[in-house]
């Protein structure tokens, strides 16, 4: 049995093991032209489908705080290419929400960013307040990367010989999360 992680969107992962967990493949997600390379993808997926049964986990996400309108429909553009690159294959998947597959696979580790609400001084001034919020803008993106790096180095420390760098300075969490979605699948 193959069993696929996704974690859609531009920056994100895909990622195949197989039953004994050996990793079959990690990688970026294909992007040619600035979009998802649907053929690629749907190549890596009939590749694994012909070895084996394969099941797939599809993160389920929705719109983030803070992201503008174009970039939601961006998003809801890539996912919807990837299940119908599924649905095309008959590749039996199901779209999970983050928060379930984190909670089974990173259990015991500290995969939420825990970030308190923002609640000024009475009788701050603006200047100050402004940048109390510049302040803790900063530490509610660092707490956020923080989070996703969970998932990296949990990864780094099941699976040795993956690459989750890939030349670059820091490791690609899109790719961290599909592999740690592939492990989810297997569970399901």
């Amino acid at each position: 049995m193959n069993y696929i992680g996704i974690d859609p969107g531009l920056s994100g992962g895909f990622a195949i093991i197989d039953h004994n967990n050996k990793v079959k493949l990690c990688i970026p997600m294909p992007i040619k032209n600035g979009e998802v390379d649907v053929r690629t993808l749907a190549a890596h997926i009939q590749t694994a489908m012909k070895e084996d049964n394969t099941f797939a986990i599809l993160e389920k996400v929705g719109a983030m705080p803070g992201q503008g309108v174009c970039a939601m429909f961006t998003f809801g553009r890539v996912v919807g290419e990837i299940k119908a690159v599924l649905k095309m294959l008959r590749c039996p998947f199901e779209e999970v929400m983050p928060q379930k597959w984190k909670k089974v696979v990173l259990e015991g580790l500290p995969w939420k960013a825990t970030v308190s609400k923002f609640t000024p001084p009475e009788g701050t001034d603006e200047a100050t307040l402004k940048e109390l919020k510049k302040v803790h803008t900063r530490e509610k993106t660092s707490m956020k990367k923080d989070a996703k790096l969970v998932a990296c180095k949990f990864i780094e420390k099941r699976f040795p010989g993956v690459d989750l760098y890939k030349g670059k300075k820091n490791p690609h969490d899109g790719m961290a999360e599909a592999l740690c979605m592939a492990l989810f699948a297997k569970q399901c």
